[in-house]
């Protein structure tokens, strides 16, 4: 057992991250105050702001630019939701430059990762869904 510095709450050291630095292995915070934290410092844009800077190199209002420049849609399909259990559009880049393309919905997203952003493999598969899937006939 272990009290949890952030809420004061009594409980079982598997409610505790492991920590190999503290003397009881465990961190001193339950997961549930560090998984509320996380949360809290996403959501003010703090971490979000250090994430797209560190990864994409573009802050958060640049990322709020792009959606109002797409209507707060999906680049691709249109779609105004991020889709599964996304908040926010994924930042679609150039995987060798750098240079940020787009927001794209998850789907949309996760289909150019599938196809390895390889514009050939896409063109294959669209010239199979309009030979063999009855499209634009």
């Amino acid at each position: 057992m272990k009290i949890c510095t952030k809420c004061g709450v009594k409980k079982e050291l598997g409610e505790f991250h492991k920590r190999s630095a503290m003397s009881d292995g465990h961190k001193s915070e339950c997961k549930e105050c560090t998984r509320l934290y996380q949360k809290q410092k996403y959501d003010s844009g703090e971490a979000r702001s250090a994430i797209y800077m560190r990864q994409y190199g573009i802050t958060v209002e640049e990322y709020d630019q792009m959606v109002d420049e797409q209507n707060g849609c999906c680049k691709i399909c249109g779609v105004n939701e991020p889709g599964g259990n996304r908040k926010r559009f994924s930042i679609d880049h150039n995987h060798e430059t750098g240079e940020v393309r787009g927001l794209l919905c998850n789907p949309c997203n996760a289909a150019l990762g599938l196809f390895k952003d390889n514009p050939n493999i896409l063109q294959s598969a669209l010239t199979y869904l309009l030979t063999n899937g009855h499209y634009g006939t």
